[in-house]
């Protein structure tokens, strides 16, 4: 049987079980996109008034706004590139196998 192209090729043991620290991060980046969509308020308004408590500084009502759209389109691509990178990964896990 040929050996994989080196793209396929994988340098450590697949059936090694990840480190806990590796797998804290694998969860972390799932975990805190997805609680700040949750815990995104709905209204601009409501995000200028938690940064003022926790700041002390107050913001536009523009500002919290271009913020509050900022954060969750941010939110949004760093979840799909999570997700395509898994796929990624697990598609290559197939094929290997």
């Amino acid at each position: 049987m040929p050996a994989p192209p080196c793209f396929l090729a994988t340098t450590h043991d697949s059936k090694a079980k990840p480190s806990p620290i590796r797998r804290a991060t694998f969860t972390a980046k799932w975990i805190v996109p997805s609680a700040g969509l949750i815990l995104m308020p709905k209204c601009p308004m409501c995000l200028a008034a938690y940064i003022a408590f926790a700041t002390g500084l107050g913001v536009s009502f523009e500002t919290a706004d271009w913020l509050r759209s900022t954060l969750i389109w941010s939110c949004i691509a760093s979840l799909t590139l999570f997700t395509a990178l898994t796929l990624r990964r697990l598609i290559r896990r197939r094929m290997v196998s």
